[in-house]
């Protein structure tokens, strides 16, 4: 008998230590506790190459017959290159791209009569450029696309088109060939 009532208590008392621990515990929560976290990105100053303008369109006409009508001639071509920019600086500032025709001359150095030079460069919202449209470019400098700087990487696909305005008089039959000087320039604030 006294071997029984020492297993009773034996086992009540092991009933004890082994109860669960939600029977025992109130409910408890604490007060949150706040951590934190941090990334940093390092972008390339323009000047090391975070800016690059890569790729730039040129127009080569198709061969015109003398015998037009009126007194000027106007072309218009597509670019089959692409503006491709290159943006890892990682900054908020823009940049923009001016363009610049040179004067159209054959191998005696005579000049193509040229009245405009117009480009047509299209827009690509989603990267943040914005081009511009009926931008006389002819032996003069002028901004033909701006970009807001939000977009980060390659930039491939910015198509343009240009008007050439040509008056009759003095065309020789010959090729006549320029050059289109382009130029990328960063956003300053």
């Amino acid at each position: 008998m006294k071997m029984m009532k020492l297993k009773i208590v034996a086992v009540t008392l092991l009933g004890l230590v082994f109860v669960p621990s939600t029977v025992l515990a109130d409910n408890f929560t604490s007060d949150p506790v706040i951590g934190n976290t941090s990334v940093t990105f390092t972008g390339t100053p323009a000047a090391d190459g975070g800016l690059t303008l890569d790729s730039v369109p040129s127009y080569i006409f198709p061969t015109m017959p003398l015998n037009f009508s009126g007194e000027t001639m106007s072309i218009q071509i597509p670019s089959s290159i692409p503006f491709k920019t290159t943006d890892y600086r990682g900054s908020e500032l823009g940049y923009q791209v001016t363009a610049e025709a040179s004067g159209l001359k054959i191998a005696s150095g005579k000049t193509l009569p040229v009245q405009k030079f117009e480009m047509l460069v299209l827009s690509e919202a989603e990267a943040g450029i914005t081009g511009k449209s009926e931008v006389d470019v002819y032996q003069k400098s002028d901004t033909v696309l701006t970009s807001d700087g939000s977009y980060v990487g390659t930039i491939n696909g910015v198509y343009s088109a240009v008007t050439l305005v040509v008056a009759k008089n003095g065309i020789k039959a010959q090729t006549y060939t320029g050059t289109i000087n382009y130029t990328l320039i960063e956003d300053i604030q």
